[in-house]
């Protein structure tokens, strides 16, 4: 009877060895899924914060190059209208100094009638 009170209180105490050993088994393993899910939750908000960041950039650039254009544009338009007026006001003038000869060869004529 002795005998059998230590063999089974010798199994009691190995199966409460493993049981403890299997809790705390559990326990680290629970606890590294947990630390690998945020981790990876980590890495994820990282991607999508870059992602933002990277989508952001692209968009001011775009905005940029649309505004560059629109000046580039307005420059183009206002020199021509420059050269335009330009060649306008030369025409004019070719034309006063024109009629102006032409007056002054009609006043000479008149002159020497």
């Amino acid at each position: 009877e002795q005998q059998l009170r230590e063999q089974q209180e010798q199994q009691l105490r190995e199966q409460q060895l493993r049981d403890q050993q299997l809790k705390e088994q559990q326990l680290k393993d629970q606890q590294l899924e947990e630390q690998q899910l945020r981790e990876q939750q980590l890495r994820e908000q990282q991607l999508k914060e870059q992602q933002l960041r990277e989508q952001q950039l692209r968009e001011q650039q775009e905005q940029q190059l649309r505004e560059q254009q629109l000046r580039d544009q307005q420059l183009k338009e206002q020199q021509l209208k420059d050269q335009q007026l330009e060649e306008q006001q030369l025409r004019e003038q070719q034309l006063r100094e024109q009629q102006l000869k032409e007056q002054q060869l009609r006043e000479q004529q008149l002159r020497e009638q």
